[in-house]
């Protein structure tokens, strides 16, 4: 394979088997992609040697792409603007801004493609974690949360992939990472619904078990009362982690919310048996549901709710009996 064959399959990993047109940024990694069309030829001994300076040369390409697509990010928001006051109509303007984003999420991706090249010839997973930590900063500094929380994203994925005797040295990092995350993800609060939806497929897809993530998207959802939304998210937290109290007692709340007292007394109940720090509120909100319950005249409901209540505080023994 030649190295122009070399550099056109790097493209298509970008752009998609079968695209054309010039890829922003090709040309940063074109001579790392001719040193890797010539590991086959060459010798064990130099093919060692040539196999880590061709993972330096994608490294470092995938540094300078993301400082192009940092420079886009910065200047971006001002863009329309300087369009507008020269004279452009709005579907001209529409066109140039989906140009230049287009060009910046090719060259985003055109980095990751070089990160992965990195990690396949000389596994550098460290250095590709920092480089997408450290681009992931800079996007969030320039208010660029989504994209920021995609190269959160493609850190983790690093250390999903990381080999298992070396994955674990790094956990404390993978847990800055995900809070980072969460983050970015916290400050698009008041972005459309729609797009925190996008991003929030995009961090579940890295890293599914994503207890604090769930509970996070729950209570963005629970805010603008999207209750059904709300309880899936709740739910899947519950389920990725059995132990965590907090995740049932945002279920229980939602449940409340919409008068689902019964669910919501066992999802209080289950809260405080799990942490016993929460068991006094817990208490407190199976109370409320009985009480609920009661005025509803569903009395034998309400009578469990109370029990439940009883059984984590005992003040509530006297409710319980008069229910």
């Amino acid at each position: 394979m030649s190295s122009l064959d070399i550099g056109r399959s790097g493209v298509d990993a970008v752009q998609g088997a079968g695209s054309t047109g010039r890829v922003p940024g090709q040309k940063q990694w074109s001579y790392a992609a001719q040193l890797e069309a010539q590991l086959p030829y060459t010798s064990d001994g130099p093919r060692l040697k040539m196999a880590r300076e061709c993972a330096d040369q994608y490294l470092s390409s995938a540094r300078k792409l993301l400082s192009g697509v940092a420079k886009i990010a910065v200047n971006l928001p001002n863009r329309e603007d300087k369009l507008a006051k020269a004279g452009l109509t709005g579907q001209h303007r529409h066109g140039d801004m989906g140009r230049v984003q287009s060009e910046e999420r090719t060259m985003s991706e055109g980095a990751f493609y070089c990160l992965k090249k990195a990690v396949k010839l000389n596994n550098l997973w460290r250095a590709s974690i920092d480089v997408c930590r450290h681009s992931a900063k800079e996007l969030k500094n320039f208010g660029r949360f989504d994209m920021a929380i995609e190269w959160y994203g493609h850190a983790i994925s690093f250390m999903n992939s990381m080999d298992e005797a070396e994955g674990p040295k790094y956990h404390k990092l993978r847990r800055e990472l995900q809070r980072d995350s969460i983050k970015c993800w916290k400050d698009l609060s008041e972005r459309p619904v729609q797009d925190m939806d996008n991003i929030y497929q995009i961090i579940v897809s890295i890293d599914s078990a994503r207890t604090e993530t769930h509970i996070e998207m729950g209570r963005m959802h629970e805010k603008m009362q999207r209750f059904g939304e709300a309880i899936e998210c709740f739910d899947k937290a519950c389920n990725d982690d059995p132990n965590s109290a907090e995740a049932r007692l945002m279920l229980g709340t939602t449940f409340e919310s919409i008068c689902e007292y019964v669910k919501a007394a066992k999802m209080y109940a289950e809260a405080g048996k799990i942490n016993v720090k929460q068991s006094g509120t817990a208490a407190a909100n199976c109370a409320k549901c009985g009480y609920a319950l009661k005025e509803e005249g569903r009395h034998e409901d309400a009578a469990k709710a109370l029990d439940a209540a009883a059984s984590l505080n005992g003040e509530y023994s006297l409710d319980c009996a008069a229910a």
